[in-house]
């Protein structure tokens, strides 16, 4: 593909740069012109050749970067060159003229988001204005006050909670006669207001929605308030299993020895769900009864009860009864319970627990391979061979079936971190392919963090579908603070 920006292209004649010539002798040469495209490829020859940053001269850095910088939103796919601007710390977006051009557009899309036909369109624009603070859609926040749809007006309202406007309408969906409308303000309620939502919340203990409940719950838990404690253990009491998760969730975040009988109770509780968190409660409290009773659960065969309390135990010093449940559980023919001993294993903090993960990277499931290459890469240990296992699932499983595709994606992530063309060609590749939304969703947030990321966002930005431009204007928006 061409580049959208011409640039002034002037090669040099064979022979016209001396092979011990470095970058900084090129830009200190009147003589010789060197076009931003050549000079970053020179400053990318010489950062290989001299291993890293702190190697390589001020001036050569100093002079090189601008002109590195400003061909970054034209230059065509060149991993070479990509790779040369991560190692030199790269460049923000709003840096360049296109990338002010970029960021106009962004905001441009972001603002047109809000007043979209599709309330999923306007909520989901709120929601990036609340995570990155975007001042600039205020004016357009406001409008959304008075919108059409509850769950929407609701989201508003709790983004602008601080303004006398959006404190009302924050105060009327919290006796809204929509159920959901209800239990967004209730749930941030806690958060925001802190220790004075305590009587407020009250109310809604009895409210008769249990999402409302449920959230009144996560309130609960958030408010700080001392008398919090008694108001979730009702609400554990809830005969809606979504609301008993809820409390006992929020029970578990609360450090008071009074609630050790009621966790004793609920490591029993026929939801999976609850008796981890009581698991967790367990482990927070710590103390000899607990402690006991963590031992117990680690030693059963009740695999993901088992790993959760090893966990526990980990954390209070106690790490061996957590080696042994991943070493038994990495053995179990169920592919969860092995999935789950590799996601217990990034809990232990401990020499052992690489060692037994080496043998996961011959798992007969993919999914375990990769998770298992993965943790071993994070600890450093077995390079090559996990950096094997990764390339061999890019190379079998992509191409393939639709089942294999976010399998596939999730190994050639991990590929173009280290340098991978092919996998991040394909990443690249999949981000930009219309068919299935959830896939294409998920490989545009694999693929954005990786040095392509900017030049395929700024592609984005004209994409047929709103979410994906709304979710590339996000992107260059974060960047440029």
């Amino acid at each position: 593909m061409g580049s959208s920006i011409a640039f002034p292209l002037t090669l040099q004649p064979p022979g016209q740069f001396p092979s011990n010539m470095r970058s900084r002798d090129v830009y200190s040469n009147p003589h010789v012109q060197v076009t931003p495209r050549i000079s970053t490829f020179r400053l990318y020859q010489e950062t290989l050749a001299s291993a890293d940053r702190s190697n390589i001269s001020n001036e050569t850095y100093g002079v090189a970067l601008p002109s590195a910088c400003a061909i970054v939103p034209a230059m065509t796919p060149n991993h070479a060159i990509s790779l040369a601007l991560i190692l030199l710390a790269g460049c923000s977006v709003g840096s360049t003229g296109q990338g002010e051009r970029s960021l106009a557009q962004a905001k441009k899309i972001l603002r047109q988001g809000m007043t979209d036909r599709d309330p999923a369109i306007r909520l989901q624009t709120i929601q990036i204005a609340r995570r990155q603070d975007a001042t600039f859609l205020t004016p357009q926040m406001m409008r959304r006050l008075g919108d059409p749809d509850p769950t929407v007006r609701s989201w508003a309202a709790v983004a602008l909670v601080q303004n006398p406007h959006g404190a009302k309408v924050f105060d009327e969906q919290l006796h809204s006669d929509r159920a959901s409308a209800r239990a967004i303000v209730v749930g941030e309620l806690g958060r925001l207001a802190e220790k004075a939502a305590y009587s407020t919340l009250l109310r809604y203990l009895d409210d008769p929605s249990p999402k409302v409940r449920a959230a009144a719950a996560r309130s609960f838990a958030a408010c700080k308030h001392e008398a919090a404690n008694a108001a979730l253990r009702k609400l554990y009491g809830d005969k809606e299993r979504l609301v008993r998760h809820a409390a006992i969730r929020g029970l578990a975040r609360i450090t008071t020895g009074s609630n050790l009988p009621l966790f004793l109770l609920a490591i029993k509780d026929p939801y999976l769900g609850n008796r981890l968190a009581a698991i967790e409660g367990l482990g927070r409290l710590g103390g000899r009864t607990a402690l006991k009773a963590l031992f117990e659960l680690a030693q059963r065969d009740a695999y993901f009860e088992a790993l959760r309390a090893g966990v526990m135990l980990a954390k209070n010093e106690r790490v061996q009864p957590g080696l042994n449940a991943i070493a038994k559980s990495l053995r179990d023919s169920k592919i969860e319970v092995r999935l789950a001993a590799l996601s217990a294993a990034a809990g232990l903090r401990d020499s052992v627990v690489p060692q037994l993960v080496l043998r996961a990277l011959k798992d007969p499931s993919p999914r375990v391979r990769l998770s298992a290459a993965r943790f071993l890469l994070r600890h450093k240990v077995a390079k090559t061979a996990s950096r094997k296992v990764i390339q061999d699932l890019v190379d079998s499983l992509c191409g393939r079936t639709t089942k294999s595709l976010s399998l596939c994606h999730q190994a050639a992530a991990q590929a173009a971190g280290w340098g991978d063309v092919k996998s991040s060609t394909l990443l690249v590749e999949a981000a930009k392919r219309k068919g299935d939304p959830a896939q294409r969703r998920a490989a545009i947030a694999l693929a954005l963090p990786l040095s392509v990321g900017e030049r395929l966002a700024i592609e984005l930005l004209s994409d047929s579908e709103m979410t994906i431009r709304l979710t590339a204007a996000a992107w260059i928006l974060r960047q440029s603070r």
